[in-house]
């Protein structure tokens, strides 16, 4: 689920700030873009009400505690789902 997220997220943001040669958008669809982050983003804030989802990005066998590295998290957070896993599986 973060993966697929973090994805989204990427694509509108890189959306919303064009670079030099991408084609402007429409206002209405740049404004629409940035409420859709803006809901994303609600979305996302709403994962760490769980602890399932970092989990299971750890035992993902593919990203592991990589993708967090990958993705530039604090060091104080990838600590934390390392706890949550370690805990989790005592």
């Amino acid at each position: 689920v973060l993966t697929t997220m973090d994805k989204i997220d990427d694509l509108i943001t890189s959306t919303i700030v064009p670079a030099r040669r991408q084609r402007i958008l429409h206002t209405s669809i740049r404004n629409a873009l940035k409420l859709a982050k803006k809901t994303m983003n609600r979305y996302y804030s709403a994962t760490n009400d769980s602890n399932v989802y970092r989990i299971a990005t750890i035992l993902h066998p593919s990203l592991k505690m990589e993708y967090f590295k990958l993705c530039k998290w604090e060091q104080a957070w990838i600590d934390t789902a390392k706890e949550l896993v370690e805990t989790e599986y005592e």
